[in-house]
């Protein structure tokens, strides 16, 4: 085939003249006739033979061909620069091809044609080209076009090719790419519509790299790019979550370039796009800068040329490290610290770096991490930013560094048991370690005492928490005697149980619960006669009741004309509001007075007015302010249902990196706790069975954990010394008697700062507390405070104005509160009165008159009073059933016909879907959440209505998050629905998507249904808010329901004044008046 396509007409068997050309050319190259090459030019002939067994010459019959391609590649083979001259070549002319184009790129006639030539970039020859090939002849002479410019119209005739096959916008695109990239290596020129039309088709990528340190750690970031690419080419392949097949680049002049990606390249880039911001963070990614060809194969080679590569990894200065350890000891023989020592792979390696462990704490992740790379085969990994290079670390390494950590950890636990006891490594409050003791005063209420039963476990339980929160734990005989009635219903195969005195009815899984968190309790003193309850120990600390320290230093006042400063890490996006400002500045100032004059505040602005920023201000700037290596960490305190949003904030409004946060809670504090058998039995016959692993605090910058975790690991936390601790929703420390409040005075920090947004809850007791912890002694002792300010101001005397004044005075330098109305443009808040008067069914008034008869009958047989008030809160608990879910007692008639309140809901729920608005339902009792969530769905037709309670996970480690929740339900659009406990989820979330809020069942708090309201009424709103309080009455009598919202409204009418408070209702006193 190859000599009917090449040959020529002349008979080859015929004798030819001596002067007869041995070559000729044609269009697919440079034809050779062998015998009279043997005949006429033997040097010519040997070098064919050399050409051909290199791959250049293809032979034919009778004759050989060296192709135009093969014959280019052979002009740039600088080995044959010598051989050469024997093919007696024309000189290579300085020719370039002039493109014009037909119709655009989107039309399927769109062709590209040679218009012309130009000759030494000067002379223009129009019209068609007399040449053979690549051979050219002008004027008699004979030269060949440059190999750029015979690619050039091989790409032209190509295309044509592929356009009369295929034709398509897609076939021009990237026709015209190849064509392109060839005329600008050619120096072709091109009309005005193919230079403006540029179209780029990589065949090959450039990975440029970039490594910066930022807070100290090293960041490494990927730059994918190729030949040509257009000055915006990074910015739109990160404008996308996933790599296009084809970006459209607008240029700064206006023109657009069409970027069409290979599957080759397409798929080495969807390796780097898996990278969070192109940034190498983790092993996997690693690998791929070490070697890219070995995690995506081979071929990869074809698109990231590996000398490139590699020399893009060194100019940015990213190289591995071997690496090997150092241990000192001091004179006793123990280890003191240990170096990792870092030796650069390199050609002209630096000197040696190395990274200091201070404490086995810290050395326990290296050498854990070290141990799960091993594990799983990696050649590579990372150490804070250090690349380490693991290929020729062995096994026996690993053993050693093992053997190390465990000696280490064994002489750190000793040094830390010894400490335990030595009172100077604890806080000036804290007197000593012993048997826990409650504090007692007049004014501490009677509900005072240790809660072990707290709100948010009762209402993850579905349980009235405000309700039971009176009920006393304290009685070690009603404990035994609910255990024994979950043993007998387990027996009689019951589903549930009856709690002792109150006698509310509960699901066994919710009284087994109860009874654990209930058994708590009695491991802080051991009951008379009950000697297998072991002791607990904990911190004896200076309770502030009897006596105080002496404040005398005055605070300077803040000046509305200090500014505030920003912390360098805000990212830039984001800004603060005039009145976050404000704060911050104000923390500032007070921060400058620590610690001669000030030790801590009070922030106290009212729900949604984003205290939860200007503290992430007030932390990252401490943190720049102080110098990131030598500041004392912070420990932010919260319920764990805060603990989530504490960590989202943080990341969204910062670079969090150089601070390191660690939750203290959960799994991780499992992590963090010294098992039960790693406490020697003596200390734990002392009743010391919590602690933290020694160092467990390592480099961290920042803490994250729990009221309860404060009060469990007390001993732990206070010896570390801290620069700021916030607690926030800072009621939870408000009562002096509480093991969690002390735990929190018992803390040693340069600056302690409470925030809540209700400061004082049920008496001027709350607001002592609060001062006791972040200013001890500015109030004097409780006693003290409470003759002199309490009971005035309590009690309306003669002398409330004085003391009230005085009192606003003394706590005004540390004290910041603003009110909504004050500082933030809200739309209206409109309570909707006419859902108060719900006339109750003939089922709930049989059903209420029959439970106040049950509880007379009952009350006339108990003789003691206390016994007597425990009962009203099991009558309490199913009044409140009955008025607001009737079928929860006793299922009888369609729920519509007997629940008023549910027929009223659905009415109210179909109007707003109408209006395609948000609603929030709160309800803390779980059998309500259940029938109102099926009601709601079946009703409505809805796909599914949240319930967030106490079972619904704080963090996103087990399912969706209770935030994650809640921005799933704000980023629905239209109507929608989700249901809150009061107790669970009644603060420190926003939902501001609602602008309809529904208390179906009441808190017995007016300051936390304000909260609970304000998860919707809060900067960022922009709808008027509708509040609604349905109430359940009766012709005949005033019902629970009716007494209640009365008290409610009169407690909310008189707590304008933040030193009045909005005090809990008297559940006792609202019994006794006839419900």
């Amino acid at each position: 085939m190859l000599k009917k396509l090449f040959g020529t007409n002349k008979n080859k068997s015929e004798p030819t003249a001596s002067n007869t050309p041995v070559c000729e050319w044609m269009e697919e190259g440079l034809l050779f006739h062998r015998q009279l090459v043997i005949q006429q030019n033997k040097p010519l002939d040997g070098y064919l033979y050399q050409l051909e067994d290199e791959g250049y010459l293809t032979s034919l019959s009778d004759d050989a061909i060296v192709m135009w391609d093969d014959l280019y590649r052979l002009i740039n083979d600088e080995e044959h620069l010598s051989s050469i001259p024997l093919l007696d070549l024309p000189p290579v002319w300085n020719l370039a091809p002039q493109l014009i184009s037909e119709g655009a790129l989107s039309d399927p006639e769109f062709r590209i044609s040679i218009q012309g030539w130009r000759l030494n970039e000067h002379n223009l020859i129009t019209g068609g080209l007399n040449r053979t090939g690549a051979l050219v002849r002008i004027d008699g002479q004979e030269g060949l076009m440059p190999d750029a410019c015979w690619r050039v119209l091989q790409a032209v005739r190509e295309l044509a090719v592929k356009q009369n096959s295929e034709s398509g916008e897609r076939t021009n695109q990237l026709g015209w790419a190849k064509v392109r990239k060839l005329a600008k290596a050619a120096g072709a020129g091109m009309d005005g519509f193919l230079a403006k039309s540029v179209v780029l088709h990589p065949d090959k990528l450039k990975i440029e790299m970039r490594k910066a340190h930022h807070g100290g750690v090293p960041i490494m970031e990927l730059l994918p790019g190729f030949d040509g690419q257009p000055e915006k080419w990074l910015d739109s392949f990160d404008a996308y979550q996933q790599v296009q097949e084809r970006y459209h680049i607008i240029e700064h002049d206006g023109s657009v370039v069409h970027v069409i990606m290979s599957p080759e390249s397409k798929t080495v880039l969807e390796s780097i796009k898996r990278m969070p911001g192109r940034r190498v963070a983790g092993d996997e990614a690693l690998q791929w800068v070490r070697n890219p060809y070995s995690v995506m194969g081979a071929e990869t080679v074809a698109i990231i040329d590996p000398d490139e590569f590699e020399q893009a990894r060194a100019n940015a200065g990213i190289f591995f490290h071997r690496f090997h350890i150092e241990p000192a000891f001091n004179a006793a023989g123990q280890i003191s610290h240990v170096d990792l020592v870092l030796e650069e792979i390199c050609p002209t390696p630096a000197p040696a770096t190395s990274l200091r462990f201070t404490d086995a704490h810290e050395f326990h992740p290296f050498a854990i991490e070290l141990q799960a790379k091993m594990a799983a085969g990696l050649a590579c990994g990372f150490w804070q930013g250090y690349e380490l290079e693991l290929s020729d670390f062995r096994y026996e390494d690993l053993a050693g560094i093992l053997r190390l950590l465990d000696r280490w950890q064994q002489e750190a636990m000793g040094r830390m048991f010894e400490e335990l006891f030595d009172m100077s490594n604890y806080g000036d409050r804290v007197t000593g370690i012993g048997p826990i003791e409650t504090p007692s005063s007049p004014f501490i209420g009677k509900d005072g005492g240790e809660q072990w039963l707290p709100p948010e476990l009762l209402a993850s339980c579905g349980l009235d928490a405000d309700l039971l929160n009176h009920w006393d734990t304290a009685n070690y005989a009603d404990f035994q005697q609910f255990c024994e009635r979950i043993e007998q219903a387990k027996a009689n195969g019951n589903s549930s149980v009856h709690i002792p005195t109150i006698e509310v009815e509960v699901t066994l899984k919710v009284a087994e619960t109860l009874r654990d968190e209930w058994a708590k309790k009695f491991e802080l003193s051991a009951p008379s006669g009950k000697e297998e309850n072991k002791l607990r120990a904990g911190l004896l600390v200076d309770s502030g009741i009897q006596n105080s320290v002496d404040t005398t230093a005055d605070v300077r006042l803040f000046s509305e004309s200090t500014k505030a400063v920003l912390p360098s890490s805000l990212r830039p996006e984001m800004t603060l509001r005039p009145h976050q400002m404000h704060g911050l500045a104000w923390l500032q100032h007070l921060y400058a007075q620590v610690p001669n004059k000030v030790t801590g505040c009070l922030l106290a602005d009212d729900m949604g007015l984003g205290k939860t920023l200007q503290l992430l201000c007030f932390i990252a700037w401490y943190l720049e302010h102080s110098g990131n290596n030598t500041s004392r960490p912070v420990l932010i305190v919260a319920p764990v249902s805060l603990l989530d949003n504490w960590e989202r904030e943080f990341e969204r409004f910062f670079h969090t990196h150089g601070m390191p946060m660690l939750k203290l809670y959960g799994s991780e504090l499992s992590e963090m706790k010294l098992k039960r058998n790693e406490i020697p039995i003596t200390m734990q016959e002392q009743g010391i069975r919590n602690l933290l692993r020694p160092g467990w605090i390592g480099s961290t910058k920042i803490v994250l954990t729990t009221y309860e975790t404060l009060r469990d690991q007390e001993l732990s936390l206070a010896r570390q010394k801290w620069g700021i601790v916030i607690c926030d929703e800072a009621q939870k420390i408000k009562n002096p008697a509480t093991l969690v409040t002390q735990a929190a005075k018992a803390l040693q920090a340069d600056f302690r700062v409470a925030c809540t947004g209700t400061p004082v809850e049920n008496s001027l007791t709350d607001l002592w507390c609060l001062f006791d912890f972040v200013q001890p002694g500015l109030l004097g002792a409780l006693n003290d405070f409470g003759r002199h300010y309490r009971r005035p101001i309590e009690c309306k005397t003669d002398a409330d104005n004085l003391a009230l004044e005085e009192l606003r005075q003394l706590i005004a330098p540390q004290l910041l509160r603003r009110m909504k109305e004050d500082v933030a443009e809200l739309p209206a808040k409109i309570e909707d009165t006419s859902c108060r008067s719900l006339t109750m069914s003939s089922l709930q008034d049989r059903l209420y008159r029959s439970e106040i008869t049950l509880y007379m009958e009952k009350s006339s047989l108990i003789e003691k009073a206390g016994e007597r008030n425990v009962a009203v809160l099991g009558l309490l608990h199913t009044l409140k059933l009955v008025c607001a879910h009737p079928h929860a007692i006793r299922p009888e008639g369609a729920l519509l016909d007997v629940s008023p309140k549910m027929r009223w809901l659905i009415n109210k729920l179909e109007y707003i879907q109408s209006l395609g608005e948000k609603v929030i339902v709160f309800t803390e009792l779980r059998s309500i959440q259940r029938d109102l969530r099926l009601t709601i769905m079946e009703r409505f037709s809805l796909p599914d209505v949240h319930i967030i309670n106490g079972d619904t996970a704080a963090t996103a480690g087990r399912g969706l998050s209770r935030q994650g929740i809640i921005d799933k339900f704000q980023a629905q659009p239209g109507f929608g629905v989700i249901i809150l406990s009061t107790s669970a989820v009644g603060f420190g979330v926003n939902v501001q998507a609602a602008n309809h809020v529904i208390h179906f069942t009441r808190s017995w708090n007016p300051a936390k249904e304000d909260q609970a309201t304000d998860r919707a009424y809060r900067i960022g709103q922009t709808r008027e808010v509708h509040v609604y309080y349905p109430t359940v009455v009766s012709e005949h009598y005033a019902t629970f329901e009716n007494k209640l919202d009365d008290l409610l409204s009169r407690k909310r009418a008189v707590a304008g004044d933040m030193l009045n408070g909005a005090e809990e209702v008297d559940v006792l006193a609202l019994a006794e008046s006839g419900c």
